[in-house]
């Protein structure tokens, strides 16, 4: 009774799986089934379609029945004539082609009997190689020394066969037989050493309830797959009828069909096996194919029927536009984040690493992405078939330069060109500042000019080669080039005039990133030095962008030209009770005790005058202006002054005007009589 709820849930889940199996083995069914239209009705295409789904020959018919149980009957007989032929072909040989064979058949028994021994002295010997490699490379290499352990014999063996049969140049069936048993044997090691270090280790992230049950999968396709296909070759040598071995071939793919389609029943098994990446397009791929599992395994396992029955065409053509390019696109992914993360280490390391580091990293990161998606958009295009239709279709001309046609796809070939320049030029920039600039030294006013020049000489380069792309030879690119000077001549002044400020400010340094300048009432500090102006953000981190000739034409403070140190004058006034020698030795004990003045020049003191009605002093500091404004350091010696004073008992006056009245004529008229 406790059953019966989940034997209901069960079934229906059964149910849920079964009738998309059925709706889309009945659509393929139904397109194969379908009578192919005349070629007279549907032109062209219609040979394509009718090759498309034609059915390929199996091999075999009725009569092959007949054939095998011919050859099961006279089974003992071919059994008998063996050891005959066997003899017969010994004798054919000489003495060294027999001790080559019979060296060979004694080393492929002490390899059988050795193996065992062997692969743990291999894999002691290659395992201690993975220590030298930082993190998961560790592992990385600590499985493919377990693989390499594992095929090693197979291996050598194999190789030993290709030097005998180079050497005898013998082509007996049997020789040849045992040649492909070794092949089977090495591919057979291979796979079971690839699928336990993937699934038994933790090599790939799999939950523990999967591992075992999915290599146990690999294991029976590989042994029953290479073994059994091993068997049929090894008929064909020995001269078997060809339509037995289609007939078995054929009854051998439907049994490999069959396992596949038990094996991918397990889906949160076969789901483990895309990995866990931070990429939201794979992401959302892995979830789609999560939901529509039941209709993905019914496609799959109806083209593989489709194949089996003969209609390799129509089965190849469904498997290339949809599990060739999903396995692109998941090859693509990995490969990118495995690029991605050895990037990430070797430039910036285990920790964040400085900006000029993070800097560059996100330049290679972006031209990655930039030639890893027209790689691969291109791939997928080639897989389906569509490249040749969107080529035709985008090169239609809509207008023409000099004597070559401009069409959209060539457009799209030049805006290519151009953004793959800049971004290569942004790498070059981003790699300097990262490795060069900091090894050699090289000053920032300096290093930047650099940086500037070769961004847009290759932005130039690159445009140049999109005119070329699009048609545009050099003698047009001349003419252009002089419309454009007359264009500058009559309405584009200003423009050119900031062009041409840009490039002396670059070559002549008046100006470097990190200066501080003052321009009109703004002071801040040169963020970057443009073409045509210059970005400059204030200490209130507000952004500026200040036209290049206004730097040429007007007067500008550069605080840090050779020099961040500059002189502070701090004015204050005392009261005429003041002693001023007391006042001096408080203001430069003030200056001595406040953080933000450099001590070294000393502070001055400067008395500058008798006031209304105050004495007039000026304390005099240097500071330096990369760290601390003008305002800061004034705030700082105000409020310690003002303290000191203070403490001190002197007073900071305010303005006073005294009235002296000499005459009281009119005031008793004005007073109230009593």
């Amino acid at each position: 009774m406790m059953n019966a709820p989940n034997s209901r849930d069960d079934r229906w889940r059964l149910r849920v799986r079964v009738v998309p199996i059925a709706a889309a083995a009945l659509v393929l069914f139904a397109i194969v089934a379908a009578p192919a239209t005349t070629h007279a009705a549907r032109g062209r295409h219609a040979t394509v379609d009718h090759a498309l789904f034609e059915r390929s020959p199996l091999g075999f018919s009725w009569k092959t029945l007949e054939h095998v149980r011919n050859q099961i009957v006279h089974a003992p007989e071919f059994i008998s004539e063996i050891p005959q032929q066997i003899g017969r072909q010994a004798r054919v040989l000489g003495l060294r082609d027999a001790a080559l064979r019979l060296l060979l058949g004694v080393a492929i028994i002490l390899g059988l009997l050795a193996r065992r021994r062997i692969f743990p002295w291999l894999d002691a010997r290659l395992t201690p190689l993975a220590t030298g490699f930082p993190g998961r490379g560790a592992l990385l290499v600590s499985s493919a020394a377990q693989v390499v352990a594992a095929i090693a014999v197979p291996l050598v063996l194999w190789a030993l066969y290709l030097f005998v049969a180079a050497l005898t140049n013998f082509n007996n069936p049997a020789f040849v037989v045992s040649g492909m048993l070794l092949i089977a044997w090495t591919e057979y090691a291979a796979v079971t050493a690839v699928a336990h270090e993937l699934f038994l280790r933790p090599l790939v992230d799999i939950p523990p309830q999967h591992r075992r049950y999915l290599f146990r999968i690999a294991w029976i396709l590989a042994f029953y797959g290479i073994f059994i296909n091993v068997i049929l070759n090894s008929a064909v040598m020995l001269s078997a009828l060809p339509d037995t071995v289609a007939l078995c071939r054929w009854i051998f793919e439907f049994s490999l069909i069959v396992l596949l389609a038990v094996a991918l029943l397990r889906r949160r098994a076969v789901m483990t096996l895309f990995p866990d990446l931070p990429n939201r397009m794979y992401r959302g791929f892995v979830r789609g194919l999560d939901r529509g599992y039941p209709l993905v395994y019914a496609l799959t396992l109806s083209t593989a029927l489709l194949q089996w029955a003969g209609y390799r065409r129509l089965a190849d053509f469904v498997w290339i536009r949809t599990w060739a390019v999903a396995g692109l696109f998941v090859v693509a992914v990995i490969c990118h984040q495995a690029l991605s993360a050895t990037l990430h280490r070797a430039i910036l390391g285990d920790e964040v690493g400085s900006h000029e580091a993070r800097t560059f990293y996100a330049s290679v990161r972006r031209l990655l992405d930039y030639a890893g998606s027209i790689i691969v958009f291109i791939l997928a295009l080639d897989l389906t078939g569509l490249r040749a239709p969107i080529v035709s279709a985008l090169s239609i001309r809509i207008a023409t330069l000099g004597r070559e046609p401009l069409t959209p796809l060539v457009l799209i070939e030049a805006t290519a060109i151009v953004a793959g320049f800049v971004m290569v030029a942004q790498l070059l920039r981003d790699y300097l500042g990262y490795h060069v600039y900091p090894t050699l030294n090289v000053d920032p006013g300096v290093a930047h000019a650099i940086d500037t020049f070769l961004v847009y000489a290759l932005a130039a380069v690159g445009g140049l080669a999109a005119l070329e792309a699009v048609g545009l030879g050099f003698g047009t690119i001349t003419l252009f080039a002089g419309a454009f000077g007359i264009g500058l001549g009559f309405g584009l002044q200003s423009l050119a005039n900031n062009l041409a400020s840009g490039m002396t400010i670059i070559f002549s340094r008046a100006l470097r990133r990190g200066d501080i300048v003052t321009v009109g009432d703004t002071i801040g500090v040169v963020q970057e030095v443009g073409i045509r102006a210059t970005r400059m953000r204030t200490r209130d981190d507000v952004e500026y962008l200040i036209p290049n000739a206004e730097f040429i034409t007007g007067k500008i403070i550069n605080w840090t030209r050779s020099n961040p140190h500059a002189r502070l004058h701090v004015p204050l006034g005392v009261s005429y009770g003041a002693d001023p020698v007391r006042v001096r030795q408080i203001l430069e004990q003030v200056a001595s005790r406040t953080s933000t003045v450099e001590q070294a020049p000393p502070p001055e003191v400067w008395f500058v005058g008798f006031g209304d009605s105050s004495l007039n002093f000026e304390l005099l500091v240097w500071m330096n202006i990369r760290m601390y404004s003008h305002s800061k350091v004034a705030s700082d010696l105000y409020f310690a002054i003002f303290e000191a004073f203070k403490a001190a008992g002197i007073e900071i006056p305010f303005p006073q005007r005294d009235l002296h009245i000499r005459s009281a004529e009119g005031l008793d008229a004005l007073s109230p009589r009593k």
